[in-house]
């Protein structure tokens, strides 16, 4: 998410969030889980906007799917619940008809991606 900046301001709230409620409850702090920063700092606030101007912010909206795309491929200890949220929080949109063609147009691969994990 570093490289979208687009981001920034709505992975902040999560942060300034976390600390606000950790401090009122007199618990430790937790790292914001993928589960809220996929639909509340990436789709909401920025994909699905990007997809909502194409072919406007084409040069955009490649960047974002290829955000994207590198994340679902990458390994590590968060591997599985970044695909989890991936999967539930954004490919389950860009499957839906308009999304899907424009995806499939401007990064072929993530496309293929998408197909395979959310058939039909």
């Amino acid at each position: 998410m570093a490289r979208l900046p687009e981001t920034r301001q709505h992975l902040a709230r999560l942060i300034v969030d976390e600390v606000e409620a950790a401090l009122a409850n007199g618990r430790e702090l937790r790292p914001p889980l993928m589960g809220e920063v996929v639909p509340d700092a990436l789709w909401f606030p920025a994909l699905e906007p990007t997809l909502e101007r194409y072919p406007a912010d084409r040069e955009r909206l490649s960047a974002q799917l290829q955000v994207v795309f590198e994340a679902y491929q990458a390994d590590g200890p968060a591997r599985d619940s970044i695909r989890y949220a991936l999967e539930n929080y954004v490919f389950e949109y860009l499957v839906e008809p308009g999304y899907r063609e424009i995806v499939a147009e401007v990064h072929p691969l993530l496309s293929t991606v998408v197909d395979r994990v959310m058939p039909g």
